[in-house]
Parts: C-alpha cells; sequence; structure tokens
C-alpha cells in the first residue's frame, strides 16, 4: 500500500502522533501501522515463547549483538527503518501514560492499541538492546501498576472529587464495570509486552550458559561423546583472554563447570551437593547478566539493591474483579520468583544442533 501511495509511512506515523486528531482516529492509525508497515515482508514472531533450540556454532558470549548494534535489525534477521522513529516516539509516551485515568476512555482506546504494536515490536525481535529494553521498563511498569490509576483526569484540592477519586483507588478500580473493562485491557497489554520481554531475557540467559559449557569443553578439549562414553576424565588446562572467541564474562567460573561436568552424579552425590553453592553464585551471576526486566531486584531478597515496583504491582492486579488479568498477574509473578528454577529447567530441555564439537 505504500508503494501504491494509498497511505505512506509518512503520512501514518503523522497521524498517530498528531495531537489535533480524535485520539480514537489515532488508535486507528496505529493499527493500520502494524497491518501495513510492521506485520509485513520477512518479520515474524520470534518471542511469543522461549527459544528452546540453538545451533552449537552460533553460541556466543553476546547473543543477539548484531540485532541490538543496528537497531534496524531484529533477532530473525529481518531489517525495517520504521523502528527507530516509532522507539524514539514510544517511549516517551508511555512515560506520559503512567497514571490511567478510568473515565478517560478515548486515551485508554489509544493507549491500548500503542501497547499492542509494541508487543508486536517486541514479538518480531526490534527490541534487543538493554538500554532500549530497560527504558520500556520503567513506563510498562507505571502502567501495570494499579495504585497510581485515577478515576478523574485531575485531582485538585480537597473537594467531591479529590475523595470521590481517593475511594475510587480503594475500592472502586477492583470492581469488574465498564468503566474498568479499558483500563483492565490496558493492564493486559502492557503484561503481555513485559512477558515476551522476560522470554527475551530466558533466551539470552540459556544461551549464556550453553556458551559457557561449549567454552568448558573447549578448554579441556572433550567431545560431547567422548564425555559421555568416559568417566574421569583429566581436564586440558587452557587460558581465556577478552580478545578470544572462547571468552566470557563467566570466565572465573569456568573451573566450576569443570568440576560439574566431571561429577559423576549418580555415584558421588556428596561432591555435587557441595558444588551448591557456587553453583548458586553462577546462577546469580547470569541472571544479573541479562535482568533487564527487574533490574537490581532477587525473588529471596539477598542480593537485592533496589526494590522491584512491577513485582508489587502484580500482586496489586491480583486482587480486581478480573480472572484473567488475576490469572495472567500471577503467572507473570511466579515467573519472576521461579526465573531461576526455569533456566535449571531450560537447561534441561533445551536442543543443541551440531556437527562437530571439536574446537
Amino acid at each position: 500500500m505504500d508503494q501504491l501511495r494509498y497511505l505512506t509511512w509518512e503520512e501514518c506515523f503523522h497521524c498517530m502522533q498528531d495531537t489535533q486528531l480524535p485520539k480514537s482516529l489515532r488508535a486507528k492509525y496505529v493499527d493500520l501501522c502494524v497491518n501495513i508497515f510492521i506485520d509485513v515482508g520477512d518479520n515474524r514472531d520470534v518471542l511469543s515463547h522461549p527459544t528452546l533450540v540453538f545451533g552449537w556454532d552460533g553460541l556466543t558470549a553476546n547473543p543477539y549483538a548484531d540485532a541490538a548494534d543496528d537497531r534496524t535489525s531484529s533477532l530473525s534477521g529481518s531489517r525495517m527503518a520504521y523502528f527507530v522513529p516509532l522507539h524514539a516516539w514510544l517511549v516517551p509516551y508511555l512515560e506520559t501514560q503512567g497514571d490511567v485515568v478510568a473515565t478517560d476512555t478515548a486515551s485508554n482506546r489509544l493507549l491500548a492499541a500503542i501497547l499492542r504494536m509494541l508487543q508486536t515490536l517486541i514479538e518480531f525481535g526490534f527490541y534487543a538492546h538493554p538500554d532500549d529494553i530497560m527504558a520500556l521498563m520503567g513506563p510498562l511498569a507505571s502502567v501495570v501498576d494499579g495504585r497510581n490509576d485515577r478515576q478523574f483526569p485531575v485531582r485538585e484540592g480537597k473537594g467531591v472529587k479529590f475523595q470521590a477519586d481517593e475511594k475510587w483507588r480503594h475500592t472502586g478500580r477492583f470492581e469488574a464495570n465498564g468503566e474498568n473493562n479499558l483500563v483492565v485491557a490496558v493492564k493486559l497489554a502492557a503484561i503481555a509486552c513485559i512477558d515476551r520481554l522476560l522470554n527475551l531475557c530466558y533466551n539470552v540467559r540459556l544461551q549464556h550458559v550453553l556458551f559457557d559449557f561449549k567454552v568448558t569443553l573447549n578448554m579441556t578439549g572433550t567431545t560431547y561423546e567422548r564425555r559421555r562414553s568416559t568417566s574421569g576424565a583429566k581436564p586440558r588446562k587452557g587460558r581465556v583472554s577478552s580478545s578470544d572467541d572462547n571468552y566470557t564474562p563467566s570466565h572465573k567460573f569456568l573451573p566450576l563447570l569443570q568440576r560439574v561436568m566431571e561429577v559423576d552424579a549418580e555415584r558421588d552425590e556428596d561432591a555435587l551437593f557441595a558444588l551448591t553453592g557456587p553453583v548458586r553464585e553462577y546462577v546469580h551471576h547470569t541472571m544479573e547478566r541479562s535482568n533487564w526486566v527487574t533490574p537490581g531486584w532477587h525473588p529471596s531478597g539477598r542480593h537485592v539493591s533496589r526494590p522491584a515496583p512491577l513485582v508489587d504491582a502484580l500482586m496489586d492486579l491480583a486482587t480486581y474483579d478480573y480472572p484473567n488479568l488475576l490469572t495472567k498477574s500471577l503467572a507473570m509473578y511466579n515467573r519472576c520468583f521461579t526465573a531461576r528454577t526455569d533456566l535449571f529447567t531450560n537447561c534441561v530441555d533445551a536442543q543443541v544442533r551440531y556437527s562437530s564439537m571439536v574446537s
């Protein structure tokens, strides 16, 4: 359609931003933007679910580096020049929508449409740079947080409207009614965006672990087949420099991974148990390298450097009289607390395609 000049990208993008147009019309232009300019060509969904299949030769210390360095490129390899101006507009706009106003239905419809567009961009893999992801998380967490919401657009003084707004904040926002339906739709759209970002974090963490084991195997000079058939093989000591293809930010944990690979779990449970503490430190290190959704937060509280408003907001959403919001918020709440367990599960389920594992 862009080639036929019925509606160009420039016209569509301008109308999405034009504050002089009715918000209901702007929402339609957002939907058109997705259908005509984003969900087309080689763009495809790569983040609706975590990835569990990887190519051995493609494992690196910095997965998705190409897409992160070139913001017009996605995780799938497709290219879209429109992403750069879209992201430059999306983040500032979302920052102005941190407190959802229940009675402002036009703004809520527009916000829901924009969040659906954002979800598509994330699913297609255009959000690969950590800075872009963390820039999104602030406003997304604020939109999710129902404690920020208001019933009326402006809260002035201590009048009747102020008092009604305070009552709504403590009771009315939880009720299922027509006014709150759009608010809940906005929350669900924001949760879907964060869910896809969590999938990206999961993919990166899993690849970090697989790459660390790949480096460990290269250092020992032991192939996968030989390790399966030979127990007690002595590792060959190796050194890794930061300029080496085998360099990993987890290099200090490589001796630990060597010991883990040498232990016969069925015959020497005590030796395996003795590695529990160091393995936990390695897992924490791996998680923090890609903790872009809840940076500085740890579910046990042991390593917490700052609170995670998102986690508290998800529990608050579980008290709404909307079953779908309850299930979605608790599912994400669970993902935040079980991320380390899920990493182990994904490591067990992951499959690696390779032709030769000999470096």
